[in-house]
C-alpha cells in the first residue's frame, strides 16, 4: 500500500504528470459512463439531436464537397463554423478508413472532455491551489450532465475546452502581466464564440473586467491590456461576422437569433402540464397562440407589450425561467431527478462560495471573475431557452466552489482521524 501512495504522491508533486493523470482519469470516467449509463434516460437522448441532422452534418458535408458553409445555398446565422468544420474532419476520417461516424465522434468527444478537465485544473490552480484544482477536475470529469454530452454530436464538446483554456490564459496573463498571453486569451475566447454563439459577449465582459483585475496598475497599462485582449477576440471572430454579413445582410449579434431564443423560452413554459397559475397561464397561452402564427417579430413585440401591461406576471415568469435554467430540459424530461442531482452541486458550491468570501479576501478579484462568468451564462439562459444544457459550461466553473467545500470536509476528516489515532497510541 505504501509504494502505491508514494507513487501517487510523486505524481501529485509533479504538475506535468498530474495533468496527464487527470487526462487519463477523465477518459476512464467517460468510458465508464458510456458502458453503464449511455442508454439511461429518454430514448430520444440515445440518438443525435435534431440540430445534428438539420445543421451540423449538412454543413459538414457542404464543406467537404467544396460548396462552403451553406445549407440549400444559404448561410445559417444560428450556427457557428467551429463545430461543422470540426465535424467535417471527423466525417473525412470516417469515410477514408470506413469507420462508423458516430463511433469516431464519440472518441473525439471523450478526448475533448478530458482536455476540458485538464484546462479546468489549470484554471482552478491559478486561482486557488493544486488540491482545489485536482478536486475540481475530478468533480467535473464525473459530473453527469457534462458526461451526457459525449455520447452524441454536441457543440458543447469543443466549446467547453476552448472556454476553459481561454479563461485560464486570461488569468495567467493578468498574473504575469504578459501581453502575448492576453492576446492569445482573447483569440481563444473569440474562437469559443464561433463554437457556441451564446459566448459572443463574454469577451466584452472580460474586456471591461481587466480594469478591475489589474488594480494598482496605471490606467494606460490597463487600457493597453484590455485593448490587446479585445483585439485577439475581434481578430478571431470578425472574419466570420463579415462573411455572414456579406452573405445574408445580417450581423450575427443583431440578427433574429436573440428574439427567437426569447420566444422559444416562453413557449417552452406554455407546454401542457406546466401551469404556473392565474394570469401567468393566460399570458403563456396567448404567447403560444401568437407564436403558432409563425411571425417571430409579432411574438417578440407581444412579449414586450405584455411586460408593460402585466409587469408582475411577467416578473413571475422571469423568476420561473431563472429557476428552471438550473435543471430544466427542452422536452421537460426527468426534471425532478435532474433537480435533485443539481442541488447537491449547487448547495455545496454555495457553501464553498460563502467560505471564500469570508476567508479568502486576497482572492476577491478572481472570485468576482468566476461569478461574472457564471452570471453571464445564467443571464443568457434566462433570455433564451432556460434549460440546463446552456448552464453546463458554467457549472464547471461553479464546481470549483464545490471542490472547496469537499476540501474543507476532507481536512476535518483527516484531523479527526489523526486525533483518534493519537488517542489510541
Amino acid at each position: 500500500m505504501k509504494p502505491i501512495l508514494n507513487f501517487f504522491k510523486a505524481i501529485y508533486e509533479r504538475e506535468k504528470y498530474l495533468t496527464f493523470l487527470i487526462f487519463f482519469l477523465s477518459i476512464i470516467c467517460s468510458l465508464l459512463f458510456l458502458i453503464f449509463f449511455k442508454n439511461i434516460g429518454p430514448s430520444e437522448h440515445q440518438i443525435p439531436g435534431s440540430d445534428y441532422f438539420a445543421y451540423y452534418e449538412p454543413l459538414a458535408n457542404s464543406i467537404l464537397s467544396g460548396r462552403g458553409f451553406v445549407i440549400f445555398g444559404k448561410v445559417p446565422l444560428n450556427v457557428g463554423p467551429i463545430y461543422p468544420i470540426f465535424l467535417s474532419g471527423i466525417l473525412m476520417i470516417s469515410r477514408f478508413f470506413w469507420f462508423d461516424k458516430f463511433f469516431l465522434i464519440t472518441i473525439f468527444n471523450v478526448i475533448l472532455a478530458a482536455a476540458s478537465s485538464c484546462f479546468l485544473f489549470l484554471l482552478a490552480r491559478e486561482i486557488f491551489n493544486k488540491k482545489i484544482a485536482l478536486l475540481s477536475s475530478i468533480l467535473w470529469m464525473s459530473y453527469p450532465f457534462n458526461l451526457w454530452f459525449i455520447k452524441n454530436p454536441n457543440t458543447e464538446v469543443p466549446f467547453i475546452p476552448l472556454l476553459y483554456f481561454g479563461i485560464f490564459l486570461y488569468i495567467l496573463a493578468a498574473k504575469k502581466k504578459d501581453l502575448k498571453i492576453m492576446f492569445f486569451s482573447g483569440l481563444i475566447l473569440g474562437l469559443s464564440s464561433l463554437a457556441r454563439l451564446i459566448n459572443l459577449f463574454l469577451p466584452l465582459a472580460l474586456f471591461l473586467f481587466i480594469f478591475f483585475l489589474l488594480e494598482g496598475e496605471l490606467k494606460k497599462k490597463k487600457l493597453i491590456f484590455a485593448t490587446v485582449f479585445l483585439l485577439g477576440a475581434v481578430i478571431s471572430f470578425l472574419p466570420w461576422g463579415l462573411y455572414t454579413f456579406a452573405k445574408t445582410g445580417n450581423f450575427i449579434p443583431f440578427s433574429h437569433i436573440a428574439s427567437k431564443g426569447i420566444i422559444q423560452g416562453f413557449v417552452t413554459l406554455s407546454r401542457e402540464g406546466k401551469g404556473v397559475g392565474g394570469k401567468a397561464d393566460v399570458v403563456l397561452e396567448e404567447v403560444k397562440a401568437v407564436d403558432a402564427l409563425g411571425n417571430e417579430t409579432g411574438t417578440f413585440y407581444f412579449l414586450i407589450r405584455t411586460f408593460f401591461k402585466n409587469p408582475f406576471v411577467f416578473i413571475k415568469l422571469i423568476g420561473l425561467k431563472m429557476a428552471r435554467s438550473w435543471y430544466a430540459t427542452y422536452m421537460m424530461w426527468w426534471e425532478s431527478a435532474i433537480l435533485a442531482v443539481q442541488m447537491v452541486y449547487i448547495s455545496s458550491s454555495l457553501f464553498g462560495l460563502i467560505y471564500c468570501l469570508k476567508k479568502c479576501k486576497d482572492k476577491i478579484k478572481h472570485i468576482t471573475l468566476i461569478l461574472i462568468i457564471i452570471f453571464y451564462f445564467w443571464a443568457i439562459d434566462i433570455l433564451t431557452g432556460s434549460i440546463l444544457r446552456y448552464m453546463v459550461p458554467a457549472m464547471g466553473i461553479l464546481i470549483i466552489f464545490s471542490a472547496i467545500t469537499i476540501s474543507l470536509l476532507l481536512d476535518k476528516i483527516r484531523k479527526k482521524f489523526q486525533w483518534k489515532q493519537n488517542l489510541s497510541q
